[in-house]
């Protein structure tokens, strides 16, 4: 029998006992063992976002994306003496 996840609610560890459960989508998180109340804890989680990993694959997306901004950061730095160059040397012929 699969129980639907989100009819339980958020998973908490107790921070006093370290019992595992769900909040049953209740306003107060309470311990079932020791019933310490979760707002109470020293130590809150921090933000959900960040404490799942990211996707598979997406850290090879994103060096992928990175190497391909060198790369374009490169040809522009390569464009950029010869767009300069090019105006010396008019610059140059109109003097002499």
């Amino acid at each position: 029998m699969a129980t639907d996840k989100a009819a339980l609610g958020r998973k908490y560890t107790c921070f006093s006992c370290g019992c595992k459960f769900y909040d049953l989508n209740r306003e107060l998180a309470t311990c079932p063992r020791c019933e310490a109340d979760q707002a109470d804890d020293p130590n809150p989680p921090m933000d959900p976002a960040l404490l799942f990993r990211q996707p598979r694959g997406s850290r090879k997306k994103k060096a992928a994306e990175a190497k391909a901004a060198k790369a374009a950061a490169a040809a522009a730095k390569a464009e950029a003496p010869a767009k300069d160059a090019a105006p010396a040397k008019d610059a140059e012929a109109t003097k002499g």
